[in-house]
């Protein structure tokens, strides 16, 4: 199995998981509710501002409910939790499932946390030094925790990492913050926000710096780079991954994939799926590259049948 050549020491260490407080695990009530998918705005343009060339991207409306029903069949039938955030660069089409609700993130937020070192070399008008391109390649291609410290001193501690979040147009962290350089909860629109700011230049990153952090996230190491890679069919997914077994879920697995992906059709994808409550760190791993196909799968068929129309969305 690809995730048993993962070391223990790659697993967050204890002090890191007891600091990160994740949300109650979600009680047995039998059906899960469904959930209502969501065309995401990007938070640096202005309500009310005017819509892509092309007219706004949206699925159609079957595929939307048909997705919702087999995602809610899955989230029935495994013994954890998911949230997942796709959009398709060039249309713009995305999907939103359970989208707004928290997650532990685990090593996901070490991107955070590299992104906010990035804009700071930019506001100073220098690349990354040789230090500090030796602690990004170890905390996002080996997840290192103790890297992961390095660059957390390095951009200001918490200050600083409110701070850049705030550039970013990320969520407030606020009463969120966790241990050492974790939030306590993330959400997959979060994790989706962060990435179009990488790879869709949304947001204050130059496309200099933008470069330089894909080029730590399609270096990660083979025995990390599961997750969304199950929905990429050219061999060069770029991702963060995070998982930890969290102490106030019963030592349950949190199980997090992020990144960007090329799917059958050879369009870019960004995904990003959160789940928690997994008996083992092989069943999160699964539910993970299970619902990135799933959805990844399903908006690569609409975007396909709608083309004879013109772009999704138009008339």
């Amino acid at each position: 199995m690809r995730w048993a050549a993962v070391a223990a020491a790659a697993v967050l260490a204890g002090p890191m998981a007891a600091a990160l407080d994740p949300p109650p695990a979600r009680a047995d009530t039998g059906a899960p509710e469904s959930s209502t998918p969501s065309v995401f705005e990007p938070p640096w343009r202005a309500p009310g501002s005017p819509a892509p060339e092309g007219g706004e991207a949206a699925l159609a409306a079957d595929t939307e409910g048909d997705l919702v029903r087999e995602l809610d069949a899955y989230r029935a039938e495994i013994h954890g939790d998911f949230s997942v955030a796709v959009v398709e660069l060039e249309s713009g089409a995305a999907f939103g499932y359970r989208s707004e609700e928290p997650f532990t993130p685990g090593s996901v937020v070490k991107l955070d946390v590299l992104t906010i070192l990035l804009l700071q070399a930019q506001a100073e008008g220098r690349p990354l030094d040789e230090a500090e391109r030796s602690l990004a390649k170890a905390a996002i291609g080996y997840s290192d925790n103790d890297a992961a410290d390095g660059l957390f001193k390095r951009i200001g501690m918490y200050v600083g990492f409110q701070e850049g979040r705030d550039r970013l147009g990320l969520t407030s962290a606020g009463d969120r913050l966790g241990g050492r350089w974790g939030l306590a909860s993330t959400t997959a629109r979060e994790r989706l926000t962060l990435l179009r700011a990488i790879y869709a230049g949304e947001g204050p990153m130059a496309a200099e710096y933008r470069e330089t952090a894909r080029g730590f996230l399609s270096a990660v190491a083979p025995e990390q780079a599961w997750g969304v890679s199950a929905a990429d069919r050219g061999g060069g997914a770029e991702l963060k991954n995070g998982w930890v077994p969290v102490e106030s879920d019963g030592g349950r697995w949190a199980v997090n994939s992020t990144g960007r992906i090329v799917a059958d059709d050879g369009r870019t994808y960004l995904v990003a799926v959160l789940s928690s409550g997994h008996p083992g760190y092989g069943s999160g791993v699964e539910c993970t590259e299970h619902v990135a196909e799933t959805v990844v799968g399903a908006l690569a068929a609409d975007i396909a049948r709608q083309a004879p129309r013109g772009p999704v969305g138009s008339a």
